[in-house]
């Protein structure tokens, strides 16, 4: 193919795409609730597919409407009350290592005895020392490292510690499993936390769907740790959720408008992201 630009003035309007990042965290949430959420998403992408499979998967219904989803989340045990997750489910991660990483411990808390695919170089991506966690807290894992992954057993409430210098998904995957948990669960991290802001956005999503976070922060012979409290509160759909627009890719537009002549608009960023 041979593509012909020719010479223009950069100028006009651009409407951001959606954050993948509050997105996955969006849709995990909204599926876990106790209501219809209706989330509002421009954009999709495979990554978010993936982990939109992976929910529906587990027994949540997924309707695409013009300006997003209207999710409604995993039925409940009329008997007792807790969501009642398909057991045996096949959750395909296609390429994604972050729907990877939060569904595993979600699957974990459901007690869905799940079995996880993927493509071949998603397998290679580490686990550690999330699985080690998520066995320590009763759940069995079989075929780390390869796929299929398969996961039996329920997982405890308790505590939970993990070093700060891994990915911040492992932390987010379990501060979005325990809610589910329905018990005070404690999430301990140790030094200083890689990609901190990504928690941030883990927390704000929590807030939004009434799960309720404590932070405290401490030092202990030096050590630096930051300590989240779930102090055992359920996911309550907010009714409505808007995914905010991605800064990394509006940042394209943003240069360009700074270093241009004219003005370049991008919408429907958050100031306060």
């Amino acid at each position: 193919m041979i593509a012909r630009i020719a010479p223009a003035k950069l100028t006009g309007t651009v409407p951001a795409i959606a954050s993948k990042s509050v997105a996955h965290r969006a849709v995990i949430a909204a599926a876990l609730a106790n209501g219809t959420t209706h989330i509002i998403c421009n954009t999709v992408c495979d990554d978010i597919e993936a982990t939109i499979g992976c929910l529906v998967a587990l027994g949540a219904r997924f309707e695409t409407v013009a300006d997003g989803f209207i999710v409604h989340p995993i039925p409940k045990s009329q008997e007792h009350g807790i969501l009642r997750a398909l057991a045996g489910s096949v959750l395909d991660c296609r390429e994604s290592g972050s729907t990877l990483r939060f569904m595993l411990p979600v699957a974990c808390a459901l007690g869905a005895d799940a079995t996880f695919t993927g493509s071949a170089r998603l397998a290679e991506r580490p686990l550690a020392p999330l699985d080690a966690e998520l066995i320590a807290a009763g759940c069995e894992l079989s075929g780390i490292g390869a796929f299929p992954l398969a996961t039996r057993g329920r997982m405890r409430p308790g505590r939970f510690e993990l070093p700060g210098d891994v990915s911040s998904q492992y932390i987010s995957g379990l501060m979005l499993a325990c809610p589910l948990l329905g018990q005070p669960c404690e999430i301990r991290v140790t030094g200083r936390i890689e990609s901190k802001p990504y928690i941030a956005i883990t927390l704000q999503t929590l807030a939004a769907f009434g799960v309720r976070v404590e932070v405290e922060h401490e030092i202990v012979s030096d050590v630096e740790a930051t300590r989240y409290f779930l102090d055992g509160s359920p996911y309550r759909t907010p009714g409505e959720f808007a995914v905010e627009g991605d800064w990394s890719n509006a940042a394209f537009w943003l240069c360009a408008g700074a270093m241009g002549t004219h003005h370049i608009t991008v919408t429907g960023l958050s100031l306060a992201s």
